[in-house]
């Protein structure tokens, strides 16, 4: 059974649904993998689980690259990219809420990025850096321009051609 018909055989509202399978993942009983395609997923918090095995596009470092994101309605709100894909990205400082959507915008430098990329994305997991103690969010891009989705895949080309695939 899929997700969507186990909340409608049991009455579950998506919230208690998310709760049941955050417990599921917490106790060990089901792993990341044995949930849905990334397509599908859910917002989950993950603190101890491997976020790799729940990131399935093809991701590429931007630490030779300083990429910043901004949300449209709180310009002070500004993160770090850590790493990027077509689907996504994983931003260091940038205070999500997981399951909640922002506008946001991607800057770089002018000589890779000239001028911003638009989209909206949902916040999909939180986690916490060990060794800073600094939040990372996980942000899957749900509405992006044409236009922007070219420049993104621009710059992912860019950071490709820069061997930072992960």
């Amino acid at each position: 059974m899929t997700e969507s018909e186990l909340m409608e055989k049991f009455g579950l509202p998506k919230q208690a649904m998310d709760q049941i399978l955050q417990k599921l993942l917490d106790s060990g009983l089901i792993r990341p993998s044995d949930l849905p395609a990334r397509g599908q997923a859910r917002p989950i918090r993950y603190d101890e689980v491997e976020l790799s095995a729940i990131r399935t596009s093809p991701r590429y470092s931007s630490r030779a690259i300083e990429l910043l994101v901004r949300e449209l309605d709180n310009p002070a709100a500004t993160g770090h990219v850590l790493d990027i894909s077509e689907g996504g990205l994983a931003v260091i400082d940038l205070k999500g809420v997981v399951g909640e959507s922002s506008g946001l915008l991607l800057f770089g430098p002018g000589e890779y990025l000239p001028e911003p990329i638009a989209f909206d994305a949902e916040c999909r997991w939180i986690t916490t850096d060990k060794s800073s103690g600094r939040t990372i969010c996980g942000y899957e891009i749900t509405i992006i321009s044409e236009e922007d989705l070219e420049r993104l895949q621009t710059l992912i080309g860019l950071l490709k051609e820069q061997g930072t695939q992960l």
